[in-house]
């Protein structure tokens, strides 16, 4: 069965819970227990939830999208939009929820059709069978599945809880409104261009392209920086821009300003430059706050940019070195944190993929 008709314009500040299917995507994970949305609307009595519904989305942008589900564990919201709304006896919903999403998700996507928008059919998805256990057996894996969700929520809350205190702590920092240093020294007035050395990527010869890992990384644009250390994803046997284990890398190409730090060698193609000083984990901070500065500066239209000029002249106030240490070490010790935690959370859903793949075999 389809959702009620309804769309974002129907949202309202009070009235009854509903669902859009776009918020699949982005706001609800297997099991829902609770609802953002609120609409003044009243629909059949049809498209109000029972507890247990599961409702799918019957279009999205790419097939791996639409392949998810979500089920709602609470009576009488408002199942809206593309939604398709499967509700059963046999099997609990949370377990046909977390099936779909994660063990025949590959089936879904291959009967998806589409170009720019991708759309399933309720007559495909009833094609695929899954197999399930005994009411007890269920209730016992539903047990183990939503025991380590609630983990990996609390893992989230805090991943997210440090990362807003870095945020907080890392403006308070830069605009001097607590030092990390007894005698709260001065800082002094200059731009990048004088206490760094800035060096502009280009494009290699594009025939010395590989991704067989022959010759040297070649850093390319945003794409190839992940949580502050490039990942290249093709090399080069002619580097022409080399820079070394270290360096900043900043995006000077849409979206600009993002920043990353080489972990090795690494050549630098079109897109990025590579950026030293007597203090690096100083500077990559310092870049990391000021994205507005990027956002004041760049140029162009459909495909922004900034140049090594624009780097250079760009304004900072700077701390002697004993301060830019102290920075540095601080705030490397809080992402040192969060990727821990971040490793935590990464290795909590490898056990939950890897329960889910053994259990549904």
């Amino acid at each position: 069965m389809k959702g009620a008709p309804l769309s974002k314009a129907d949202i309202t500040d009070e009235g009854t819970p509903f669902v859009l299917y776009g918020e699949l995507y982005t706001t609800y994970g297997e099991v829902t227990r609770s609802i953002k949305r609120r609409t003044d609307k009243v629909v059949e009595p049809q498209f109000y939830s029972k507890v247990g519904d599961v409702i799918m989305p019957t279009s999205g942008e790419t097939p791996e999208d639409i392949a998810t589900a979500s089920c709602i564990m609470l009576p009488d919201v408002i199942l809206a939009g593309d939604l398709l709304i499967y509700r059963t006896q046999k099997v609990d919903g949370r377990l046909v929820s977390f099936v779909v999403k994660n063990k025949v998700n590959k089936q879904i996507s291959s009967v998806a059709q589409g170009k720019s928008v991708v759309h399933v059919r309720a007559e495909e998805l009833s094609k695929i069978s899954i197999s399930y256990p005994s009411d007890a057996e269920q209730q016992k894996i539903l047990t183990m599945l939503e025991l380590l969700e609630y983990k990996m929520a609390k893992q989230r809350e805090l991943i997210e809880h440090l990362k807003k205190y870095k945020r907080g702590v890392s403006i308070a920092i830069f605009d001097r409104k607590i030092s990390l240093t007894k005698n709260n020294p001065s800082w002094i007035k200059t731009t990048v261009g004088e206490i760094c050395k800035i060096t502009m990527g280009q494009s290699p010869d594009s025939e010395s392209y590989n991704t067989d890992q022959i010759g040297i990384p070649l850093v390319q644009g945003n794409a190839d920086m992940r949580n502050r250390i490039t990942c290249p994803q093709r090399y080069t046997s002619k580097p022409t821009k080399i820079c070394e284990k270290g360096s900043i890398i900043l995006s000077v190409r849409a979206p600009v300003g993002s920043v990353g730090r080489a972990d090795r060698t690494v050549c630098l193609g079109r897109g990025v430059c590579a950026i030293n000083s007597d203090n690096n984990d100083f500077l990559y901070y310092f870049f990391e706050r000021n994205e507005p500065y990027w956002k004041r500066i760049e140029q162009g239209g459909t495909f922004t940019a900034i140049s090594g000029d624009d780097i250079a002249d760009m304004p900072i106030d700077y701390p002697s070195l004993e301060e830019r240490q102290k920075i540095a070490d601080f705030l490397l010790k809080i992402d040192t944190h969060i990727a821990v935690e971040e490793n935590t959370l990464n290795q909590l859903v490898a056990l939950k993929s890897g329960l889910l793949q053994q259990l549904f075999i």
